[in-house]
Parts: structure tokens; C-alpha cells; sequence
């Protein structure tokens, strides 16, 4: 038989767990200390004290390891949450009004406000490459780039285009576009649905990983071992890092596995069937929900 997804909004909120507020909150704070400490390494003199200093301190790698592990916390919720709110009406101008006023906002600050006074020589360097560094050698870009930010595309231009931090925002944003048209090929109301779904995961995990395997392929990472993360870089190798980090952390493609175990998750709360099951055989996990993650 078919799977029934939960279309009466009482029946719906049963899987809106509280504690993804709290979630949200610590993967916020994650995302900041992981950054800061890896500005503060990028932006260091000598790199070489820098590498120094991680071998001699794992604790410091780990926390540079904290923006990739909590910022997939917040792209599994994204998961979650799309599809959860498919059935409802509205999808589309709810995940609009989700991301849109709070970007908008943030962007009309940067127009208005930052670009001025960069061009205006009033604010540091440090804080201009938060904004304005779309180019190392054409920081007036920006201006010009900041069209994408508002449509939702930033992260497929080289150096996520102007305000790069809103990155995380497009992929959100894309993948909400996706989401119900994916739905449209499970057909969950036929019959075969977990099937399908199973066969979409793996696909999914497929995908990511070739994904991932030309990326390394076109820059012949393995060449590049040990990678020269933080620097110092030739004209050859600061090319070949910028590729990755675009092509591997800023797509939709290099995170489609963590947006879907969101899915998974919500399509196993909304299973009474799987989730009676779960509680019966703790250790019978979806096969492919690591999978999707190590993808």
C-alpha cells in the first residue's frame, strides 16, 4: 500500500518537535566559534605556525571542524521542515516568507549602508572582506553581484558573489524549490512509495559522491596532500581552493545528502507503522541514512 503523509494540519503537528528551536540555537553558536576560529587562522601571518599550532592542539582543529558538523545540522532541519510543510497550502510563499524578510533586510544594510562606507574607506580591511572580497583582485564587485544574493543563486558564482556568508541561504532556498517536485516522483500515494524512497536515497548518495569525485578529479587533489588549507598559497594552488570550496561546500549538489536525511526523518515520524517499528527494534535504522550523511 502507499504511504499516507499527514495532510490535517493536527495531524501534522505531531512531528513539530520543540526541541528543533533548541537545535537551532546550538548550531547557531557552533557555526560562530568554528568561524572565527578559522578567520582568525586564515587571516594569521605565518602559516606555518598555524599548522604547528593544530598538531600540537587537536582541540583547536576541532573546533574549526564545528561550521561542517553544525551547518549540516541546520541542512538536515532544512530537510525536515520541507517536508513537513509539503502538504499544507502555501509551500512556496511559506518557505519564501521563511528565509526572505531576515536576507532582504540584511542585504538593504549592506547596500545602503556598508557598501558606502567601504567605498567611503571607513571600514577596516578585516571587515570589508566579509562583504566585499567576491574578487582578491576586484573587491568592487560586490556592488554589482549583489543581484544574486536576492535571487536566492550567490552560491554558484565564484566566491558565493557579494555578502558570501548568505551562501547557506540559497542552498536552503533551492532546495525548497526542489523538494516538491521530488514529491511528485515518489508519488507517495501509490503503491511502492518506501520503495521508491529507497531507491531515491541511493541515487541521492550516488550522485553526491561523483559529485564530489570529479571535483577532486578536475584539481587532482590527491597532488595537493597535505592540503595547504589555510595557505600559503601559489597562483596555482589558491585556484585550485577556491574551485573546491565553491564546488564541494558551497552547491546544493555537495549537500543534498544531509537535506535528505531531514526528509527521511520526517517521513519516518509520519509512518506510525515505522515508527512502532523503530521503538520495537532500536538498532533497525534506514540503511541509507549513513550513507547519505558520510555523502
Amino acid at each position: 500500500m502507499g504511504a499516507k503523509l499527514p495532510s490535517d494540519p493536527q495531524v501534522a503537528n505531531v512531528v513539530k518537535l520543540h526541541p528543533v528551536a533548541g537545535l537551532r540555537a546550538i548550531a547557531c553558536l557552533g557555526v560562530l566559534i568554528g568561524h572565527c576560529m578559522f578567520w582568525v587562522a586564515g587571516s594569521a601571518a605565518d602559516k606555518l605556525e598555524i599548522y604547528d599550532l593544530l598538531d600540537n592542539h587537536p582541540w583547536m582543529t576541532g573546533l574549526m571542524k564545528m561550521p561542517k558538523v553544525f551547518m549540516d545540522t541546520f541542512l538536515i532541519l532544512t530537510g525536515f521542515l520541507a517536508a513537513q510543510s509539503l502538504l499544507p497550502g502555501m509551500y512556496y510563499i511559506s518557505r519564501f516568507k521563511r528565509l526572505a524578510p531576515s536576507l532582504y533586510s540584511m542585504l538593504a544594510i549592506v547596500y545602503f549602508l556598508v557598501l558606502p562606507a567601504i567605498a567611503a574607506d571607513l571600514i577596516s580591511a578585516d571587515a570589508r572582506r566579509a562583504f566585499a572580497e567576491v574578487d582578491p583582485f576586484n573587491p568592487g564587485n560586490c556592488p554589482r553581484l549583489l543581484w544574486a544574493s536576492f535571487a536566492f543563486v550567490n552560491n554558484m558564482l565564484p566566491f558565493a558573489g557579494c555578502a558570501s556568508h548568505t551562501w547557506s541561504t540559497a542552498v536552503q532556498m533551492q532546495f525548497f524549490l526542489l523538494a516538491p517536485l521530488v514529491l511528485l516522483l515518489l508519488r507517495p500515494a501509490l503503491p511502492g512509495f518506501r520503495t521508491r524512497v529507497g531507491w531515491a536515497a541511493a541515487c541521492t548518495v550516488v550522485a553526491v559522491l561523483g559529485h564530489r569525485a570529479y571535483v577532486m578529479n578536475r584539481i587532482q587533489l590527491w597532488n595537493m596532500i597535505p592540503v595547504p588549507f589555510y595557505g600559503p598559497f601559489t597562483v596555482e594552488t589558491q585556484a585550485k581552493m577556491y574551485y573546491m570550496w565553491s564546488a564541494s561546500y558551497l552547491s546544493l549538489a555537495s549537500h543534498l545528502g544531509t537535506t535528505s536525511i531531514g526528509v527521511l526523518a520526517y517521513l519516518g515520524l509520519s509512518s506510525p507503522s515505522l515508527v512502532k517499528s523503530l521503538a520495537r527494534y532500536p538498532c533497525s535504522f534506514v540503511p541509507e541514512t549513513p550513507s547519505l550523511y558520510i555523502s
